[in-house]
Order: C-alpha cells, then sequence, then structure tokens
C-alpha cells in the first residue's frame, strides 16, 4: 500500500486512484526561477542510492531535451538530480540526459550553486563522471 509520502500531494494521490496510469504523474521536488537572471532550474532530489523509476527518469529526460527549445531572449533552462541527503554535507549533481554525474558538491558549494551564485563547471571535484552514485 502507497503511504501518504509516496503522493507528495492530495492531487497526485486523486490522480492515482482516479485517472488512466498510462501517463507518468511525478512530483517534481523543487523549480528554481531566478527571474533577474533569466534562468529555470528544474532539480528532482534523490537519496545516495534511492532508486529512479523508469518513467520519472523519461520524463527527466524529455524535460532536459527543452532546453534546445527554450533558448530563447536568453533564458537558461536546466534540469537536475541531486543525490544526497540532509544535512547535505556532500551531493552528486547528476545531469538526467547523460546520467552521469557532474559534480560532487559540499554544502556551501551546493548552497551557492542553489543560489545561482556558482557554475557546475567552476567546481573542483575528483568525482566528476563517476557512476558510483
Amino acid at each position: 500500500m502507497k503511504g501518504d509520502r509516496y503522493y507528495g500531494s492530495d492531487l497526485n494521490r486523486f490522480i492515482d486512484k482516479k485517472c488512466r496510469h498510462n501517463m507518468t504523474c511525478i512530483n517534481i521536488d523543487t523549480i528554481l526561477w531566478d527571474y533577474k537572471l533569466k534562468r529555470l532550474r528544474i532539480i528532482e532530489s534523490k537519496y545516495p542510492y534511492e532508486k529512479i523509476g523508469e518513467k520519472q527518469k523519461e520524463l527527466l529526460e524529455f524535460l532536459s531535451l527543452l532546453y534546445n527549445f527554450i533558448n530563447f531572449r536568453n533564458y537558461k533552462f536546466e534540469v537536475w538530480i541531486v543525490r544526497g541527503k540532509p544535512p547535505y554535507n556532500e551531493a552528486s549533481i547528476i545531469d538526467p540526459l547523460i546520467d552521469k554525474v557532474k559534480a560532487v558538491l559540499n554544502k556551501e558549494q551546493l548552497i551557492k550553486w542553489l543560489n545561482f551564485e556558482i557554475e557546475l563547471e567552476d567546481v573542483q571535484t575528483s568525482h566528476y563522471n563517476d557512476k558510483s552514485y
């Protein structure tokens, strides 16, 4: 039986109980929008060894492809999976499209990245492209 935490919202529970099941309904953890920088970042959060469902992964990959179509008026669109557990002393940032770790951030770096203060390319990490997440 699916518990309350499984659904994330009452609407998600309603969709699961009343709507057809040949579609995917996921509860995205975070959407960050910095209107001054014109940047949108969609983030799905997982614990270090938590499984991503096949359809959820497929949808995240699809969303990752949308940046090709949203690149207008200098907007930037990103989709990421963040693997870590509170208090997030270390978190892996994963590109769902290529299924690779792009960076491993410490807590301070994660906060700066979430605040759009640093780019992943600016972070030095020895775990780059390590698939052991």
